[in-house]
Parts: structure tokens; sequence; C-alpha cells
């Protein structure tokens, strides 16, 4: 492929502006032919009478504003990586350009690279008013200028974020309508919104409404500064305490306010998904740009920092975000995301760390009842078991292997241990090792085998045989092939595909026991990934599918019980450990 350099200008006004360029340039093997077109975030100038922090918070919301809205086609690239690929911008920012300067570089760019789009803007402080403008141009093939404008005056501090948002709608769609600010909900206005006629019960309610509220502005607050998770933490909470605290008899009249919460919680999710994946490619097109000059240390720093922020905020990563990373580190030479993944070993069980988020557990499309309703779930940082207990595991703590397949040998899943057999080995590894290994909460399980999937199972939702034959050992690659086959029954763990967090066989090969006692449903269920304590519990809850199973057992939200004493060829476990 014929790699062409970048070679772009850059504008700076001497306000505080907003600049973001979209230019065809030579692009890595691993983005070619893909159509995306990308927008550059330059960054804010800081003008007089404005502060370092408001323009970073105001560079930072932007920022978030733009990729939360998630435009088809358009990648949005951030400031920091946009610095590395074009060395002009500092010297572009520190001598400033005035007038109609800028525009004749832009069309001399266009001429050499053929921008697309060129959004600009500036925010100015006028006593203690603000003044907001952004200009987009659409710089088109036969040389015509179209685009989009928006401009705001006699703004609040406290309008800014708003605005700021309505400018990145405006920059990304020019038939958006500017919507003023909403009025903050106060409990009179809650209750007319919501439709909420307390009766007799107004006191209690009415304080309660008020707590709910202060909380949901908790939570928003987190949103804006970007802090996803600990919005989506306070929400799930509120989701909970409405359930659980309001009189049974006024529940139905907050249903609409419940799903006023569960709205705010997906908007996080969705905003929190789309920002991971464009700070992500940013540092890819960085690192790709530096691996292009030969500078192969600081390239494999950008994919550090990649890393690192895909860790940091791995409740939003997704498959495509991952296979995004593996393609480039393979196209670089570096490891994959999942060897480098912080992982630790104890007692000879290697554990994956499984960063903290929240996700909708549970599912309305299975067979059954007992995974529903679905709910908002909060699960804090832990680690898991990379593999389910081994044979030889089991052994050297327990002094026996209780297992029908010994002949498959020491790496393969220990099978016919109950749930309590599971819970002495935990005792006497604990005792061992003194450390303080568990088996996962149902919460737990769920979310670690999702991996930020949505889908039927953590590949996808195919059933297909070819697909599934890559990442599950289940009946049609083990039990249909008969007893006489040297494939019946369980198989080496690991030897098939793991998920996005790096975990093996969370479908198939064995039924995997949890901690929590059973329940016919989700609902009362613990919000915060904690076990599940009440119920019945003397029956054992189980996951994951195995061996002797069909596909319709391998779904990350399939649920199976039996007895705690129950043995059986096709029963295992994997650990799990605190952070």
């Amino acid at each position: 492929m014929k790699r062409r350099m970048r070679l772009v200008t850059f504008m700076s006004l001497t306000v505080a502006s907003v600049i973001m360029i979209t230019v065809a340039a030579k692009v890595p093997r691993v983005y070619a032919g893909d159509g995306t077109k990308k927008v550059y975030f330059v960054g804010i100038k800081k003008a007089s009478g404005i502060t370092e922090a408001q323009v970073n918070s105001w560079k930072k919301e932007f920022f978030h504003r733009l990729v939360e809205k998630k435009p088809s086609g358009i990648a949005v690239i951030d400031e920091d990586a946009v610095k590395i690929m074009y060395k002009q911008l500092e010297d572009s920012q520190r001598l400033g350009m005035e007038g109609d300067a800028w525009l004749r570089r832009i069309e001399k760019a266009k001429q050499q690279e053929g921008i697309d789009y060129l959004v600009y803007g500036e925010i100015t402080k006028n006593k203690n008013s603000y003044t907001i403008n952004f200009q987009r141009l659409d710089l088109e093939p036969n040389n015509s200028q179209t685009g989009s404008s928006f401009h705001e005056n006699k703004l609040s501090e406290t309008n800014i974020s708003h605005y700021l948002g309505e400018a990145a709608s405006k920059m990304l769609d020019s038939g958006y309508q500017i919507r003023g600010p909403e009025d903050e909900l106060t409990v009179p206005s809650a209750l007319k919104k919501f439709n909420i006629k307390p009766g007799n019960q107004e006191a209690l309610i009415r304080r309660m409404m008020q707590f709910s509220l202060a909380e949901l502005k908790k939570g928003d607050d987190f949103y804006k500064k970007g802090s996803y998770w600990e919005a989506q933490e306070i929400y799930v909470a509120e989701i909970r305490r409405v359930n659980t605290k309001v009189p049974q008899d006024l529940i139905a009249q907050f249903q609409e306010y419940l799903g006023f919460i569960r709205e705010r919680f997906d908007t996080v999710e969705a905003s929190g998904r789309n920002y991971l994946e464009h700070r992500v490619r940013g540092f890819l097109e960085a690192a790709t740009y530096l691996n292009f000059e030969e500078r192969s240390q600081d390239a494999q720093a950008q994919m550090e920092q990649a890393r690192d922020q895909m860790e940091t905020m791995g409740g939003f990563l997704t498959p495509a975000v991952l296979a995004k990373y593996d393609e480039m580190a393979n196209f670089l030479q570096i490891s994959s995301f999942e060897t480098s993944r912080p992982s630790k070993t104890v007692g000879g069980i290697k554990f994956v760390r499984i960063p903290g988020g929240c996700y909708l557990m549970g599912s309305e499309d299975g067979d059954s009842s007992e995974e529903e309703p679905v709910h908002r779930v909060c699960v804090k940082p832990f680690w898991m078991a990379k593999y389910e207990i081994t044979q030889e595991q089991y052994t050297d703590i327990m002094g026996e292997n209780p297992s029908r397949f010994q002949n498959c040998g020491g790496n393969c899943p220990v099978e016919e241990v109950s749930w309590n057999a599971a819970q002495k080995f935990i005792k006497k590894f604990n005792a061992r090792y003194k450390t303080k290994i568990f088996l996962p909460s149902e919460a737990q399980w769920e979310y670690a085998a999702r991996a930020g999937t949505r889908t039927e199972y953590y590949w996808g939702d195919s059933s297909e045989f070819t697909i599934v034959n890559e990442y599950a050992v289940y009946d049609k690659n083990s039990c249909d092939k008969g007893e006489s086959s040297s494939e019946y029954g369980t198989h080496r763990v690991g030897s098939k595909k793991p998920n996005a967090f790096g975990l093996y066989d969370m479908s198939g090969n064995v039924w995997e026991c949890l901690e929590d006692c059973y329940n016919n449903s989700y609902n009362g269920a613990p919000t915060d990934g904690t076990p599940w304590r009440s119920g019945n519990c003397e029956t054992a809850l189980f996951r994951g599918g195995s061996w002797y199973g069909d596909d319709d057992f391998l779904g990350s939200a399939d649920r199976n019980m039996y007895s705690r004493d129950s043995r059986y060829h096709y029963f295992g476990f994997r650990v799990a450990l605190a952070e």
C-alpha cells in the first residue's frame, strides 16, 4: 500500500478557540479502507480573563459531548494525539492567526491533502457573561463551502456546560434545533412530571424524593466530568432505593420516575463506550504515525496509554475496541491486550483482573423467566481465575481426584464436585496460602462472562457450530461424538478462545457453581455485585453450560440449579479473589 505523509495546517484564534480538522491522510493498514472521516480536536486556547482550569474543563467536556453523539462514519481524535501527529500545531498556537489568513492556509491544506470538515469556535468573557461561537465548514471537492454555525451569548458560567453539548450536537447535525437548559427538578415539579400522587403519605414521599433528587444531581455531576462509572453507581443505587423503600402501595406510581433514572444510566453507558472508543482510537492513530516516523519506542508508549485507558475504563470496553487494539498491536508487533492484561498467580491459580463497571444483568429473550427482570448492576474490580479449577490443582489441595475423566489429564477441569466440595477446597486453599479466594457471585460471574457484550453469547448471537466450536466445549464437539471418541467428556482448560476479559471456558466444559442462594427471579436481587444470601440456600446456582449440554445452556445469562451436595461429571468451579 502506498503511504502519504500527513501535511496539514492549523488555525489559532487570539481568543479561546476550539478547532477540529478532518483530513484525508496517510492511514495505517489497520484503518485502511474503513471509510471513516476523522475529526481532529485541537483544543482550546486560553483567553484573557479565563483560567487554565476553565479551559481544561471545557476542552474535556466538549470532547465528551462530541463523542457521546456517536456520529456515523466519524472518528473524533483528541488533542494529545493531534499534537503528536502535527508538530506545526505548537507554532500555530504560539504565533496566532487573524483575519482570512487561516482560510488561505486551509485552502492550501485542502489542495494538498483534501480537508473534509473544519469546525472551529471560541469562548470569550465580557465581565460576568460568556459568549460561545462555533462554525463548521464543509469543504466540498468543488471548493464550495457549506456548513453550520452556533452562537449563544450572555451566558452564565453554569450554563456553559449545557451549551457546549448543544454546540456539539449542532456541529454534527446542522438541522439540530438548539434547546435551552431544562429547569432543575424540585420536589413539586418532580411529583408533577412523573404523575406521583402521594396521598396521605405526602410527608414521607416528599422527604424521599428530596433525597433521591439530590443523589441524582451527584450522578449528573459525575457524568458531566466524564466519571461515567461513578455516575452509573449512583443511578443504580437510586433504582434499588426506590424499589425497596417506596411503600408498595405507591410503587406503581414511581414507574415513570424509575424509567427516568434508567434512561440516565443508559445514556451514561453509551457515552462511556463512545468516549473510550474515540480515546483509544486517538492513541492508535498517534502510534501509527510515530511508527511510520520510525519512532518505535514512542509508538509503543502510545499503545501503553491506550491499554491503560482500556484498563481504567474496562467496564465500557467492547469487543470492537479490543479488536482494533489487537489489530494495531499485531501490526506493530507488540503484545495483544489479553497477554498484557494485569494478571497474577496465587497458589498456582492464574488470575485476571476484572475492571469495575456496570451492566444490564439477565435476559428477556431466554426460555425462562428466571433470567428476568433485566436489571442494572454495578460490580467493583476483582480478580477472576483465568481457567476453571483443574484436576491437578484440586488434587494438590484435597489429596484426591474425584473426576470421571481423569484420562483427560491434570490440566482438564475437575468435575464430580459439589458446591460443598468447592467450599472445602477454598477453605483449605486459603489456609495454605494465607489468602481469600471465593466462589464468584452470580452478578460477578455474568459481568465477567459478558466482558462488555450484550449479545446472547460473549462471541455474539450465533449458535452455528463453526462459530461456537471456536469458543466452547459442548455436546456437538464432545458428547455427540460418543464415549468411544477421544473427545468425549471434558477438554483441557484454555483449549478454546477466551472472551474479551481473557477468561477461558466461561461457556462450556463444566458448569461452574456460584456463591449465591437460589432465587427463581431477580426481583429483589442485589445490585452491587455481592452474592444474594437469602432465598433457597440449600440449592446452588450454576452458570456457563458444559460439554454435556447444547448451545441453549451456553448463553451469558443462562442459569441452572441443583442441590449443594449434587455431584455430576459436568459440575466444576472457578474461583475469584478480591481486589
